[in-house]
C-alpha cells in the first residue's frame, strides 16, 4: 500500500485522514511544546478491521 492510499490516525485525537490531509493541514499542529514536523512524525498508519474500527497497521 502507498502513501497516498494510507490512513493515519493522531493518537491524541483519534483524527484519520490521509497523509496528504496532515500534510495540508499541518500549520495547525504547531504548540509551544511540538513542531507541526514532530506531529507528522507521530502519526500511525491505520486500516479498517472486520467491525470498523481503526486499528495500526
Amino acid at each position: 500500500m502507498n502513501n497516498n492510499n494510507s490512513m493515519y490516525m493522531n493518537l491524541g485525537t483519534g483524527s484519520v485522514d490521509t497523509m496528504e490531509n496532515w500534510e495540508a493541514d499541518s500549520v495547525n499542529f504547531c504548540t509551544e511544546e511540538t513542531s507541526a514536523k514532530d506531529q507528522l512524525k507521530s502519526l500511525v498508519e491505520v486500516v479498517l478491521d472486520a467491525d470498523g474500527g481503526w486499528v495500526e497497521v
